[in-house]
């Protein structure tokens, strides 16, 4: 399985405007990638330090038109749309905890082209 650039642009796109609201007007975002040998994983987190996500919307947050965004502020496609993206490549993408990270694991297999010495482990 090869990872299709555009789609995988669009899941990054997706939670940089996702942290990006998260943290308003001010704030960090911060995006790590690793390689988690071991498990033959690429990893990619996308943390912020942002309000977070409420404890109870925790299990919503994939789900299409979920939002926690005012009424005609946000469509809320723009998670399950990358967790879409990103099972269809084999992965998987979680949020553990209400303030991130959002995690993306995707099998190394689909970039055995890039010389996995570049890639730092986790």
């Amino acid at each position: 399985m090869e990872l299709d650039e555009k789609k995988m642009k669009q899941v990054f796109i997706n939670l940089l405007m996702n942290a990006t609201h998260a943290v308003d007007q001010k704030g960090n975002i911060k995006i790590t990638t690793g390689l988690n040998r071991d498990a033959d994983q690429l990893l990619v987190k996308v943390t912020d330090d942002g309000h977070g996500i409420d404890k109870n919307n925790l299990s919503r947050i994939f789900d299409p038109f979920f939002t926690t965004k005012p009424t005609g502020e946000g469509t809320g496609l723009e998670l399950s749309v990358s967790f879409g993206i990103i099972k269809n490549h084999g992965g998987d993408i979680e949020l553990k905890i209400g303030i991130g990270p959002f995690l993306i694991k995707l099998r190394s297999n689909p970039i055995k082209k890039i010389h996995s010495s570049t890639i730092p482990s986790f």
